[in-house]
């Protein structure tokens, strides 16, 4: 399956694992079903720039982290980086 393919699955509501490339969704609801954000959301996501999809992909990790772990995860580096 493509990306796009894989995207256009997600946006309607069908969360796969892309085994192709094995890439999560961009949510990690292929993963973790709880994590499904909503259809607004994903509709936003798909119609997005490439700058703002990266800031929503750092939130969708945040989220997605906050569900694996109790202990406190830093991540090094973001949207706002410069290098």
């Amino acid at each position: 399956m493509t990306s796009d393919e894989q995207l256009a699955r997600w946006v309607d509501g069908e969360s796969i694992h892309n085994m192709t490339t094995g890439e999560c969704c961009p949510d990690f609801s292929c993963c973790n079903p709880a994590l499904l954000v909503p259809r607004e959301t994903r509709i936003a996501f798909r119609d997005a720039s490439e700058a703002e999809r990266s800031s929503m992909l750092w939130v969708f990790l945040g989220a997605a982290i906050g569900t694996l772990t109790e202990k406190k995860v830093y991540i090094a580096g973001g949207p706002t980086d410069e290098s």
